[in-house]
């Protein structure tokens, strides 16, 4: 509602400059305009002269003169009101295209903030309970007491990873791009290093096909590391045992083009417009079967990929896979 007000207060602004503007072309444009009427029916006189007494030319060019000026008065007004009217209109379609990703961003920000609460109260939430119950307890067991820490370390190991994903976020901005070159192998063996152990639990194979890796690619190194590192663990989570994941990556047409593809259990269809949307996680029976996150791991892929001024683009098909294409320009 505030932001419609100040859309409102903008579009005053802008139809008082142009009824200004138009204000003072009519003005100077009525001036001018009386001003040569006068001139010509001071020519017409002339002729007008031997046919009239002075005194009934000078009644006649008076009649003439005020019904011109009012003809013209008239007319000027119908303009400036159409003015007013279209440029009303055109200034609030202004004012809301102006505000837009102001209020885009507004609401992204209320959002996130709402969002990020609610994460983090979650985990704290869990620890408070459990402590607060192993304490009212008359005589508690070690045994208990070990739980109680185990859970909690749980919890704080989620806390850990919510607030390395928001620093990560809050590190994805252009004034901390730092491109520099580094081999197109490297940088795939340092972002899948460690989650391709963790497929090897599962029972995933993992196929690299790595083309030229000796071809260097500018990036900021850190920043698309992440990205490919949660592109790769997500399709390691979300695979099933003993399936495969194919990653290829090369550079063409001055495009560095990096695709994975999984045999997991896919997306459906009408959740893939907000995959890359902050805390949004997919169906429960999905995310049941992989453990759990915070919905924040795409959005740090689609912020790096957009600092980079890339584009990233997802294909899937429940229980038959996912692929996600990732293209950087070189």
């Amino acid at each position: 509602m505030k932001l419609h007000k100040t859309s409102l207060v903008l579009a005053a602004k802008y139809l008082v400059i142009i009824m200004l503007i138009s204000g003072f072309f009519s003005i100077n444009m009525y001036t001018a305009s009386v001003q040569e009427i006068g001139r010509g029916y001071g020519r017409i006189g002339t002729g007008l002269n031997r046919s009239m007494n002075p005194e009934q030319f000078m009644e006649f060019r008076e009649d003439q003169l005020e019904l011109s000026r009012q003809a013209l008065m008239n007319r000027l007004i119908l303009i400036n009101v159409l003015i007013l009217v279209v440029g009303g209109v055109v200034s609030y379609y202004l004012a809301r295209k102006t505000l837009e990703p102001i209020e885009a961003a507004h609401e992204a920000q209320n959002r996130f903030t709402s969002d990020a609460s609610h994460e983090l109260r979650t985990p704290i939430t869990a620890i408070r309970s459990e402590t607060e119950a192993f304490l009212m307890t008359p005589r508690p067991k070690i045994s208990e007491a070990k739980a109680i820490m185990h859970s909690n370390i749980e919890e704080l190991d989620k806390l850990t990873a919510l607030t390395d994903g928001l620093l990560r976020l809050a590190r994805s901005s252009k004034e901390n791009l730092n491109p520099s070159k580094i081999a197109l192998g490297e940088l795939i063996h340092v972002s899948t290093d460690y989650a391709q152990r963790e497929a090897g639990v599962k029972k995933i194979t993992v196929h690299t096909d790595v083309k030229d890796s000796m071809q260097p690619v500018v990036v900021d190194v850190d920043l698309m590391s992440d990205a490919i590192k949660i592109l790769f663990e997500n399709a390691v989570k979300y695979s099933k045992d003993s399936t495969n994941i194919h990653l290829t990556a090369d550079v063409h047409n001055s495009n560095l083009n990096i695709t994975i593809v999984d045999e997991g259990f896919g997306i459906k269809q009408s959740q893939l417009p907000y995959i890359f949307d902050r805390f949004y996680q997919g169906d429960v029976s999905r995310s049941k079967s992989a453990s759990s996150g915070f919905g924040i791991g795409l959005s740090i892929v689609k912020s790096i990929v957009d600092l980079h001024k890339g584009k990233i683009d997802v294909k899937s098909k429940v229980n038959q896979g996912t692929t996600f294409s990732v293209t950087i320009p070189q």
